[in-house]
């Protein structure tokens, strides 16, 4: 039973005595993706209220940098206070951030709701990926992560209806307070009912030095993610420009220090260095996260002014790649591990094509190719995640398992700050904002869509890395 290479099937799932942890752990992964995408939906009844149409843009970039900074930190919560504390806490967190998105009189506030919002929504992702490793067997953890891309998917398609229904009902604050509500029963059924796993060895306490060590490590995280978050909304590019360089550098000196650090790092060792396979994979998440970024984005906006679809039909456009990437993975979660090279490099070769799919189909058209483009970015990511996450947890050292099931989904929510950085930079640039004509809002478009080849290139090159050194 613990041979990973064994095949399952759902029957061991509902015989394994863990189906009412495996639901509670998904409802976490519910409240932090259904978030992400509802906001879009809310936001022109939002901003008509409270104003503040400039920083729309950051409503999605500080959840992104709440959720990066609460996701690099979680796995040292989960080592020290164990999963059930850790859990209730990052629900608290949320639940206080929907609270004061709710009330928000102004955008100020609401963008501070959305900030807490991200922290605790990316603590309860990361969590769950944590407490997957930790509380469910291994011969089971395909068919679980193949559960949570299915609530993913799930989320992605209902989050953004949610608040269309509130927005359409002209009380969109009611998002925000239904989720809220949602959070306090997730946080209070954690406490009681999510068990605690067993220890696989000692924990140190955390020294006063060390804490502060930890503080700075995190305040350098987060100040490199909100200069590149903010590169993609400045008008200027010189300054754009300058701001993306002092992000990378902050990423950078945030990656120096935590690979020099002896204890309490956030991340695996050798993250990021392509000479080892958890730098690989880590690189493959960043890059091809990245590349996917565009549709959520600026693609709604595109779809509206060059296509004239409306609201619900682009939402479906959208939700296409969300039912891809459930659909895929359900279907492939039954099989073998040992094709887990075909389903990885396949999966993320059908990402890269729906890149390409969407920087030719996006300004003509037809309509139905730019869905089947969305529908190849969710199905590569559904076909290969369930494998990805199960081999590099694998793979890893033991004292770095839980820092790579953690880093995962960190890293996929740093790609999508860098994704939408780099759109913006070139939205900006090719004066997207300022465009009146279709032709001005075509030629601005298919940069925004072709810049985001290369990362996909990247991704794909770091996929053939990763599974020349699993193989070995």
């Amino acid at each position: 039973m613990n041979n990973p290479e064994l095949s399952t099937r759902w029957s061991d799932v509902a015989r394994s005595g863990h189906i009412g942890q495996i639901i509670l752990l998904s409802f976490g992964v519910w409240l932090h993706a259904a978030d992400e995408l509802m906001v879009s939906t809310v936001t022109p009844a939002m901003t008509a209220e409270i104003g503040g149409e400039t920083y729309v843009a950051w409503l999605i970039a500080l959840y992104e940098v709440g959720s990066i900074i609460a996701g690099a930190t979680s796995v040292l919560f989960v080592l020290t206070i164990g999963v059930r504390r850790a859990m209730t806490l990052a629900a608290m967190i949320y639940f206080v951030g929907c609270l004061i998105s709710g009330f928000s009189p102004s955008m100020f506030p609401m963008l501070v709701g959305r900030l807490v919002q991200g922290l605790g929504g990316g603590a309860m992702i990361a969590i769950s990926f944590a407490a997957v490793h930790q509380i469910i067997p291994p011969i089971l953890t395909t068919r679980v992560y193949a559960i949570i891309s299915v609530v993913w998917g799930v989320s992605a398609f209902a989050g953004p209806m949610i608040g269309a229904v509130f927005a359409d009902a002209g009380y969109w604050r009611g998002a925000f307070f239904f989720y809220s509500f949602q959070a306090a029963v997730f946080g209070m059924v954690s406490w009681f009912r999510l068990h605690e796993a067993k220890k696989n060895g000692k924990t140190s306490a955390t020294s006063q030095s060390a804490l502060a060590r930890l503080l700075f490590k995190i305040v350098i995280l987060a100040a490199g993610v909100l200069c590149i978050a903010t590169s993609g909304t400045v008008n200027s590019i010189g300054l754009a420009f300058l701001l993306a360089i002092l992000g990378i550098t902050g990423i950078g000196t945030f990656i120096f220090l935590d690979g020099s650090s002896e204890e309490n790092r956030m991340l695996p060792l050798n993250a990021w260095n392509p000479r080892f396979a958890q730098g690989a994979v880590l690189a493959i998440v960043l890059f091809l996260t990245a590349a996917t970024a565009g549709l959520i984005t600026y693609g709604p906006l595109i779809l509206a002014r060059l296509h004239d679809l409306s609201a619900v039909n682009i939402a479906l456009i959208l939700i296409f790649e969300s039912v891809g990437w459930s659909i895929v993975a359900i279907s492939l979660s039954g099989i073998s591990l040992r094709y887990y090279r075909v389903l990885i490099f396949g999966g993320f070769l059908a990402v890269t094509i729906g890149v390409f799919v969407l920087w030719y189909a996006m300004v003509p058209g037809p309509v139905w190719l730019i869905t089947f483009g969305a529908f190849l970015l969710g199905g590569g990511f559904g076909a290969a995640w369930p494998y990805l996450v199960q081999r590099a947890t694998t793979l890893a050292e033991a004292v770095d398992t839980e820092r790579v099931a953690t880093a995962l989904p960190t890293v996929q929510r740093l790609g999508f700050a860098l994704g939408a950085a780099i759109t913006g930079i070139v939205a900006n640039s090719s004066g997207f904002v300022q465009a009146e004509t279709a032709g001005d809002f075509a030629h601005s478009s298919y940069w925004i869509f072709g810049i985001l080849v290369i990362p996909a290139l990247a991704g794909m090159a770091g996929v053939v890395r990763f599974l020349y050194l699993a193989g070995r």
